[in-house]
Order: structure tokens, then C-alpha cells, then sequence
């Protein structure tokens, strides 16, 4: 991990010792702040993304992403996408 070697700076710059519980604190929550995410976002993101793929490949009418759209617009007119 790149980022336990800056928060261990960042440790030392905030005065915390080699074995305090701050340091440690710190490392922790870098770690697993980068780490645990991931597992609740990606097994998420595959099923979004294949539904937008077949949703894209089938009808021609690709998901907007970024868009603050509700999807029912999407579906509005069938016939347009045929």
C-alpha cells in the first residue's frame, strides 16, 4: 500500500511515537479505510454495469452516466429504440 508510508509521516509529523495507539489508530484506519470499501463497491458495480452494457447493446439507448435524469425517461418510448 502507497499510503501507509505517508500516514506513518504524517504520524511522526504529529508528534506520535513509534508504539503509541495514535499511530497505530492512524495506520489502521488508512488501511482499512482503503481497503473494506472495495468490497462493498465493486461487487455492486458489476451488475449496474452489465445491465447498462445489455441495456446499451439490445436497445440502443445507452444509461447517462452523471446525469441527474430519472430512468424511467429512458424507457418513455420503446418504439424509438427499435
Amino acid at each position: 500500500m502507497l499510503i501507509i508510508p505517508i500516514i506513518a509521516s504524517l504520524a511522526d509529523h504529529f508528534g506520535y511515537d513509534q508504539d503509541s495507539n495514535g499511530r497505530k489508530g492512524m495506520l489502521l484506519a488508512a488501511a482499512f479505510g482503503t481497503f473494506l470499501p472495495a468490497f462493498s463497491i465493486l461487487p455492486a458495480n458489476a451488475p449496474n454495469m452489465l445491465l447498462s452494457g445489455m441495456t446499451e447493446a439490445l436497445y440502443n439507448a445507452p444509461f447517462p452516466m452523471g446525469n441527474t435524469c430519472s430512468c424511467t425517461s429512458l424507457f418513455w418510448d420503446w418504439e424509438s429504440y427499435s
